[in-house]
């Protein structure tokens, strides 16, 4: 990818008090509105309207009545000719318009305070008590961002991520296995092979092999290519003796048995001197994958494990050997030289801790993380990084000073300034998003919220709540992190969806792993029906959100289980079945079309991808959550997506305010769609795409004001204006 040496036009989505704040003004009262106290911390407000001509009827809508133009109906005119309304409004940031004769909708023209409405016009914002950033972002191309100099991937705002463990993905080559047994790609989960005696847990489970590899991977671009993949997430690759590779015995190597076994015998190589440092065969079969995946536009970052190495780790060996007389000798966190003792990540041994100082890692060790940075960005050093990798996942990103991560991060954006840099950060992630660290991170917060609303039943949240934590979160992040940050639901650290789903009411990733106490009553059995449902419509809501979906491996052919070591078995494949189990084992056809469908749909249509949110409506009787999301300019979308979350079918009927009487959109989530692949905007590869026949598709229109959807139990409707 050659970086384009031009200023690129910026196009920032904010948050409301964002665009007031820049103005520099003062919170006030516009001379249309009266503010009173009224009870319990609320505001008595009167809205007045003056019009120019007569008319018959005048009514108040906004945010606070979901735009609906009868809700609110003015009375008047009083001595000076003013229309009044008065409502009972909370502390919060309300847009409002003045609806004439029920067709003409009108800005207040004594509100200097507006934000575009995506149809050519604007919506009046009141700002009322001790404002906090609403929950309703607008496009705008002028008003200057959070943090101006924080700018992240276009192409990363575009992507849907597919998260690759990579022993557990595609099995391509039997010559790269390891010497010892690998399990059989088709044996049951818990059935013990016969070289594993004694307990399932302890420790057998997770010493398994079952040989994935990149020539796996290589296997199945088409399968990738066909679910509409645009990115791709690897777990370790480097080299390291167990399964998942977080225990590295070198950062510059891929692994053997994850391309080439033994390709590293008689290598003599200083971590300190990247001239002694050379290319492996199974380094090069990586970097050649990297050039396939960029034909096919998909974007590719690996995971970077730098607080901790393996027991086996050359540097760490060397420490060990010769103690303090060692070149490496501050590398390590070492308690005592005599006997050897030196702290490991969470207190585990086989992962020796990188000491740390108020600054971050020891000099010599922060200049080989960098040296290997390079490696693996450019690898030929010919200062274009189309070569290399797109970006890097930062494992237990916050456990290592941000003085670290400020200088990486400056060296990273040196060498492409596209790459992505994401960070597995637990809790809130706004001190990590301020354009000095990452440029997004693993969302988990947009899981804890999710889990809440669609399938917790003890612990379950409205669907005002789920709006309300969901405008939070977006709140604490800077647009243009928001727009890349990866919204998941599971990965390798969590049990999966379906099985939590099937678990509902456990604190996030906690009472999850049924090997321990608090898990033994975690139900491992295949999900029903009705718990794959749920998940259907949680990847309708993934798909359609502000941020980019990334799927862990195998949750779209419907696999399940709880925390490690069960979230990591080996990948189900439709030209590998039967399984030994196949009642349990077998690809599900159905969720995996439903995948590839919903995917389609985000990547036909720009506004999913970055354009504005707004919520339409969110009706906790109903257990309905429905939302706007828009894209102005000369191909302007607008697309309402519309969730049932209850166990009733429902006919919803969500309030459209400018949208002219009859305006068309068709249900591109129900109906019939033709597939068909066009470029895609990273100008390298075509995204798979859908065209829905005008025939056959289900339509409806907006009707008095509003658009009405019949929707069965935990169903959606995504629906996509056909005329502007």
């Amino acid at each position: 990818m050659q970086i384009e040496k031009i200023l690129r036009p910026l196009l920032f989505v904010f948050f409301i008090t964002v665009s007031f704040s820049s103005w520099g003004e003062a919170v006030k009262i516009p001379p249309s509105v009266l503010v009173k106290p009224a009870p319990d911390g609320k505001h008595l407000v009167t809205f007045f309207y003056k019009p120019d001509s007569k008319v018959e009827t005048l009514a108040l809508a906004g945010t606070f009545n979901h735009w609906d133009k009868s809700a609110a109906p003015m009375s008047g005119p009083d001595k000076d000719g003013r229309y009044s309304a008065t409502l009972t409004l909370p502390d919060g940031a309300h847009l409002y318009k003045f609806v004439i004769n029920g067709e003409t909708w009108v800005a207040d023209p004594l509100n200097p305070r507006k934000v575009d409405d995506d149809y050519g016009g604007f919506n009046s914002v009141l700002l009322l008590g001790d404002v906090t950033p609403s929950d309703v972002w607008m496009p705008h191309p002028e008003l200057p961002s959070v943090a101006p100099d924080f700018q992240t991937p276009l192409w990363a705002r575009d992507v849907v991520w597919y998260q690759i463990f990579p022993d557990r993905f595609r099995n391509g080559s039997k010559k790269n296995d390891p010497d010892h047994p690998v399990v059989p790609w088709r044996a049951e989960w818990f059935k013990l092979q016969p070289w594993e005696k004694g307990d399932f847990y302890r420790p057998l489970v997770f010493l398994r092999i079952y040989g994935g590899d990149l020539q796996g991977v290589r296997e199945k671009f088409g399968y990738l290519r066909e679910l509409g993949i645009s990115a791709i997430y690897f777990n370790p690759l480097f080299e390291a003796p167990s399964l998942h590779k977080y225990d590295a015995t070198t950062y510059l190597h891929v692994d053997d048995n994850f391309a080439f076994k033994g390709d590293q015998v008689g290598l003599k190589e200083d971590f300190t001197d990247p001239k002694t440092w050379r290319w492996t065969k199974s380094d090069k079969y990586f970097l050649k994958l990297i050039k396939m995946a960029h034909r096919r536009g998909i974007h590719v970052i690996i995971d970077g494990v730098f607080n901790h190495v393996g027991e086996k780790n050359l540097a760490f060996l060397d420490v060990k050997n010769n103690r303090n007389r060692s070149k490496y000798f501050d590398w390590f966190d070492v308690v005592s030289w005599e006997p050897f003792k030196y702290k490991g990540w969470q207190d585990y041994g086989g992962m020796p801790a990188i000491a740390q100082g108020p600054d971050g890692f020891p000099p010599s060790y922060e200049k080989y993380i960098f040296n290997v940075t390079r490696r693996w960005m450019d690898p030929n050093g010919d200062s274009d990084p189309s070569d290399g990798v797109d970006g890097w996942r930062l494992d237990v990103a916050a456990e290592i000073k941000m003085e670290f991560w400020k200088k990486w991060r400056r060296l990273v954006k040196s060498i492409n300034p596209d790459a992505y840099l994401t960070g597995e950060i637990w809790g809130n992630p706004g001190q990590w998003l301020r354009g000095d660290a990452f440029d997004g991170t693993m969302n988990y917060d947009f899981a804890r919220i999710a889990q809440h609303f669609f399938f917790d039943k003890k612990n379950k949240i409205s669907a005002s709540e789920f709006d309300r934590q969901l405008a939070a979160l977006r709140d604490s992040l800077p647009p243009q992190a928001a727009y890349v940050t990866q919204n998941l639901y599971d990965s390798h650290d969590i049990d999966r969806l379906a099985s939590q789903i099937k678990n509902p009411d456990r604190p996030y990733d906690a009472q999850n792993r049924s090997q321990d106490e608090s898990g033994k009553n975690y139900d491992e059995t295949r999900p029903s029906s009705h718990d794959y449902r749920i998940m259907k419509l949680m990847v309708v809501f993934q798909m359609t959100y502000v941020g980019a979906p990334m799927i862990y491996y195998g949750n779209e052919v419907g696999m399940f289980g709880a925390d490690d070591p069960s979230n990591r078995k080996p990948m189900l494949w439709k030209d590998l079945e039967p399984y030994e189990n196949p009642n349990v084992n077998s690809v599900d056809e159905d969720m995996l079309s439903h995948y590839r469908h919903c995917i389609a749909i985000r990547n036909t249509y720009p506004a999913l991808r970055t354009g504005g949110f707004r919520i339409a409506l969110a009706d906790d009787a109903a257990d309905v959550y429905a939302y706007w999301r828009t894209k102005p300019g000369a191909n302007a979308e607008h697309i309402l997506v519309v969730m049932n979350n209850s166990e009733q079918k429902q006919t919803v009927s969500v309030s459209a305010p400018n949208l002219k009487a009859c305006t068309p959109f068709i249900d591109v989530l129900n109906s019939p769609v033709k597939y068909y692949y066009e470029r895609s905007p990273f100008k390298r590869g075509k995204w798979r795409c859908i065209k829905c026949p005008i025939k056959s598709a289900k339509t409806c229109e907006v009707k008095n004001g509003k658009i009405k959807v019949i929707l069965e139990p935990k169903w959606a409707a995504v629906l996509v204006q056909t005329e502007n």
